[in-house]
Order: structure tokens, then sequence, then C-alpha cells
């Protein structure tokens, strides 16, 4: 958390802004609006803060898995989810989307070196999302699910953008 704090303050600074943003979300959804516009997509703004929830909920180490293993981990999970109760297998498929797609693209260089590599999470992150969306009740959540999981590499490489701009800001990297 401390890092990722650095980051926001040394990202404000560079702004020449000395005011510190008020919540972790307000910058990921700053970063995710100029990763839109850089790679010139269309994005509603639901989406945007959905997206950018997302980052701030796993950008926090103890909302992201403690299990030894990312791939047990996700797996165990969307193998629960099959037998699990409507309300349970919406969170644990919500969980296995939303960690696949924070994981993978705050970390794909990691990923790019394992036997079990970056499409098998992608697949797993997308299908996880239009199972979920298969499940939710609300319209508007189903529909967002739904969008995620069809747009899932869209999504992957916009929280890649991010990954690489908050990385820019550390003084502890080479240019």
């Amino acid at each position: 958390m401390a890092f990722l704090l650095q980051m926001i303050i040394l990202y404000m600074f560079n702004k020449e802004s000395l005011s510190i943003a008020e919540d972790t979300q307000e910058f990921f959804y700053s970063t995710l609006e100029e990763a839109v516009e850089s790679r010139k997509i269309l994005l509603s703004p639901t989406l945007l803060n959905y997206l950018s929830s997302v980052l701030a909920y796993y950008s926090l180490s103890q909302n992201l898995c403690q299990e030894e293993s990312l791939h047990r981990a996700l797996l165990k999970k969307y193998i629960q989810s099959l037998s699990a109760k409507t309300p349970s297998k919406n969170l644990l498929l919500k969980q296995v989307a939303e960690e696949s797609l924070y994981t993978l693209g705050f970390f794909t260089a990691f990923f790019k070196k394992k036997i079990i590599g970056l499409e098998y999470y992608t697949n797993l992150g997308s299908n996880a999302y239009k199972r979920l969306s298969k499940l939710e009740a609300e319209e508007e959540k189903k529909d967002l699910f739904l969008y995620c999981g069809e747009n899932f590499l869209v999504f992957l490489e916009l929280f890649r953008y991010v990954s690489k701009n908050c990385l820019n800001f550390s003084p502890f990297l080479k240019k």
C-alpha cells in the first residue's frame, strides 16, 4: 500500500499539483481515462468506474489472492463456483474474473514465463465474467459483466497501461 501511495503522490507532483487524490479510485479513474484516450476507445463512465474500483480494490495486498499459488487459488474458486449456490457462486466468479484481470494486467511478464500462461488466465477471466453475466439478476450488472467478458483483452491492455504508468512514477526504477 505504501508503494501505491508513493506512486499516487509522485503522480500528483509530476502533474504539478500539490493536492493528493482523496481516493485511490480517483487516481485509477483518471489514469484509465488517459489510457482510454490514448487507445482511442470509448467506454461509459459506469464501466470506467467499475474498472477503477477493481484496480483500487486489488491494489491493497490483503484483497489479492493470499494463497501460495495464484493458479490453484483461481482454479479452486472457479471449480467451487460450479456447485455453489447463487450468492456464493456470483462472488466466486467475480473474484476469479477480477483477480485474473488485475494480476494479468499488472504482472504480465511473470505470466509469460509460466507453463500455464496468459492465454489460460485470459480465458479463465473472460469465461468467469460471461458466466457471471448469466447469473446476475440486475440488468445493468448483467450487461456490464457480459461486456467485460467479451472485451477482456481490451481491459487487460488498459490495466497494462495503468501498470506501466504507475511504474514510471517510481523514483527507484531507471528510466
